[in-house]
């Protein structure tokens, strides 16, 4: 069985791996790849227990060992995998749409920022597997038994993931869009809610059990001030999008969008009330899954706005095919979606080439900061402040111009109160993050100057060192 899916699929196997061609050539640590790298540590402190597990298995030992490429190649291969399984579900019978959707999970273009971890990669993708897999389940008894399992070991790979599981319940209403079919989903929402909160529990329990105590796993308190904070957080969701729309995708999802305005007046030809009223419906499910590409930072104490978070994303791709699917010639909408598709091709090339270019620049500051402070100096120890943010890589700077996304995707490490900066630092030498940085920072001025380049100064006190790239002292 395996083997003749691997001969059906070749060519699309082949493409994924070329997906993840540029991550792998760009060999670049990705922010926590700097720390494990160096301590080879798990994901117990954000209760992603089975994601440690898995890597230490994988690892053959408790130190979790740097697998890329290896890793990135099987993440790209699980999350084909996951996007296949999908489109079998949501178009069965239609080959020529579940090859063109296959590879829409993958090349998702907030999944590149998940992708280009070195650790983190296979048990976020993963996550999206088994997220999706409960699907596969004939009745609704086996419905509630892969449910509960599979997102039990969901919460414990990546629990953002946990939202790609209602995603899917979405697309599928979208599927087969009508008022008897959204009444048929009911038994199965609220299987589904009942599985999730019966999986949360278990997991919890587990998270308890080992002495976990979770720093970010706390909800925000339901008062009056709740949703003037949630409405903040949904516009720091719309800066995503608005650089993702900025960087030319806008071109490449036009043509689904008019195949999804073309639908809807084809359904008007046939009844205006009730052409209406479906694409009432397929809105509300669609805003759906907007607010479950935002979550669970909308509610959580502490969010993290990242791209790795928006899991959810590529299901608004699903919905649109599947709502355009009993509508519109499909081999055109198998054409609208290799364009996205190719565009995340063009999107993933250049966010390579930005990793190769700032990991070499930074590798360069790195070296040459190293080299000053260590004249005259012999600690095993170097307490590090960095005031202001470093430049661009040169080099990258036109590809950040062309793609106002890779902003997002391709961090500036060298910037102030960040500690991955500071990671970022610690190439050749072992560096701390300094407590008391804003204290440091606010008297920068008053430390003697070490050196001075056109890019950074370098300023110090014994064995505390400043790197400020503002350099406003006079």
């Amino acid at each position: 069985m395996i083997t003749s899916f691997l001969d059906k699929n070749k060519w699309l196997l082949s493409l994924a791996i070329l997906y993840v061609l540029p991550i792998i050539i760009a060999n670049a640590y990705y922010i926590d790849d700097m720390g494990r790298v160096l301590s080879g540590y798990g994901w117990h402190e954000d209760g992603r227990i089975f994601a440690t597990y898995i890597m230490q298995i994988m690892s053959f030992g408790s130190l979790i060992s740097q697998m890329a490429p290896l890793s990135t190649i099987l993440s790209a291969l699980i999350m084909f995998v996951a996007g296949y399984l999908l489109s079998t579900y949501l178009f069965e019978g239609d080959k020529l749409l579940i090859k063109a959707c296959s590879l829409l999970l993958l090349t998702s273009p907030f999944f590149l920022e998940n992708i280009s971890y070195k650790y983190d990669s296979i048990p976020m993708s993963l996550s999206v597997l088994l997220a999706i897999t409960p699907y596969i389940a004939r009745n609704k008894v086996s419905f509630f038994i892969f449910s509960a399992t599979c997102l039990t070991l969901v919460f414990g790979l990546y629990q953002t993931s946990a939202m790609a599981y209602f995603a899917v319940l979405a697309c599928f209403m979208v599927k087969d869009l009508s008022i008897s079919s959204i009444i048929k989903n009911i038994p199965t929402a609220i299987i589904s809610i009942v599985s999730f909160l019966l999986s949360y529990a278990i997991y919890s329990f587990l998270v308890k059990y080992i002495g976990i105590q979770l720093s970010r796993g706390e909800f925000i308190n339901l008062d009056s001030s709740s949703l003037i904070e949630i409405k903040s957080r949904v516009i720091r969701y719309y800066y995503f999008y608005d650089a993702l729309l900025s960087s030319g995708y806008i071109y490449a999802v036009s043509p689904l969008i008019a195949c999804v305005l073309i639908s809807f007046f084809k359904d008007i030809m046939n009844g205006f009330f009730r052409a209406v009223s479906l694409f009432v419906m397929f809105i509300v499910l669609i805003l759906s899954l907007l607010i479950l590409t935002t979550l669970p930072n909308l509610v959580i104490s502490d969010p993290w706005y990242t791209s790795r978070t928006m899991i959810c994303y590529p299901f608004l791709l699903f919905a649109v095919v599947a709502y355009c699917k009993s509508r519109f010639d499909n081999k055109v909408i198998a054409i609208c979606v290799s364009i996205v598709i190719f565009y995340s091709f063009i999107l993933s090339n250049s966010l390579g080439s930005v990793l190769k270019n700032n990991d070499e620049y930074n590798d360069f500051i790195s070296r040459n900061i190293s080299n000053e402070i260590m004249k005259d100096n012999d600690y095993d120890l170097y307490k590090v402040v960095i005031v202001g943010q470093s430049k661009r890589a040169i080099r990258s700077e036109l590809q950040y111009q062309a793609f106002p996304i890779i902003d997002k995707l391709a961090p500036n490490y060298m910037s102030e109160g960040w500690y991955w900066g500071i990671r970022s630092l610690s190439k050749y030498l072992t560096m701390e993050f300094v407590r008391n940085r804003d204290e440091v920072s606010a008297n920068v001025c008053n430390y003697k100057l070490l050196n001075k380049t056109s890019l950074y100064s370098i300023r110090s006190e014994k064995d505390l060192f400043i790197i400020d790239f503002k350099d406003n002292c006079k």
